[in-house]
């Protein structure tokens, strides 16, 4: 079992050091990495050479500036699936991270569940309307042009505004299918990373229409796979523990206190972590899982 594991980091060099040892030292995995476009990615490699054990990675040449709620992810996404799909070598399963992830399983653990899991895809997902999303139950996303990235979010949210009064309703592309959203993290074969690319070149419209629509990296990719021959063989589960009843909207970031909680789980993956808030739950986790 072969895993790619895609990355897209934007601080924490340390942090993320420690996030490529965990999946890739002695291992047959390899870490492909996306640094936000603001991020000088020489220095950043010079400085993870000297922090990493192992050399199963490297960061990826084309770069993309990230906006929250923008087409921006999705294009960094894509951009690492690209290039784990070129890459010299096969790999069985593509995996999508933060650089503020953890591992909280062996990789041991992690590859003996995905080679007994017949293929599954393990993506969350739910179709849209759904009552957990604001705005429609989530089609206001869709529905209008969002334009955050090329305005700015006020400016965007007037357009929005306007589009309503004038009740305008963006049309769909020929071929989308229904429309899902979920987290916007996945683990999928490579066959079916290989159809989503597929599927983007031989479907017009597809990439122009999630450009406009709001925080698309939750539903580009669940709306294209939910839609697919994949259907099937997906199990709604990302295999991500990640704690959204802190903060609302925003993931919590975990802490010592969460030890226990985060070794009971069934999940193999945590986010997210940051060393400047508490390093004592990295420093654990590198202690129970790190190889000698």
């Amino acid at each position: 079992m072969r895993i790619a594991y895609l990355i897209l980091a934007h601080q924490n060099t340390s942090q993320l050091a420690t996030l490529i040892d965990l999946l890739s030292y002695e291992t047959p995995n390899y870490c492909f990495i996306h640094l936000d476009g603001r991020l000088h990615i020489s220095s950043i490699t010079k400085e993870l050479k000297k922090l990493t054990r192992s050399t199963s990675w490297h960061i990826i040449k084309k770069k993309t500036v990230i906006s929250w709620g923008g087409f921006s992810m999705v294009e960094a996404t894509l951009n690492l699936i690209l290039e784990a799909l070129n890459h010299s070598e096969k790999y069985d399963y593509l995996s999508l991270h933060s650089g503020m992830d953890l591992p909280i399983k062996t990789t041991e653990e992690i590859s003996g569940y995905l080679e007994s899991g017949k293929e599954a895809q393990y993506l969350e997902f739910f179709k849209l309307p759904d009552q957990s999303w604001a705005g429609n139950g989530g089609l206001d996303r869709v529905n209008y042009y969002w334009l955050a990235e090329q305005i700015g979010d006020a400016e965007a949210d007037l357009l929005v505004f306007a589009q309503k009064q004038a009740k305008i309703i963006r049309e769909f592309p020929k071929g989308i299918g229904e429309i899902y959203g979920g987290s916007q993290w996945w683990t999928l074969t490579a066959d079916c990373a290989e159809y989503i690319i597929h599927y983007l070149n031989r479907t017009a419209g597809i990439i122009q229409f999630f450009k406009y629509t709001l925080i698309p990296d939750e539903i580009f990719f669940n709306t294209i796979l939910l839609n697919s021959p994949f259907k099937e063989k997906i199990i709604n589960d990302n295999l991500r523990m990640i704690d959204w009843n802190v903060i609302p909207g925003k993931p919590k970031v975990f802490d010592s206190t969460d030890k226990k909680r985060l070794n009971r789980t069934k999940k193999f993956f945590a986010r997210k972590f940051d060393e400047g808030i508490d390093k004592e739950i990295i420093t654990y986790f590198i202690d129970k899982l790190q190889k000698p």
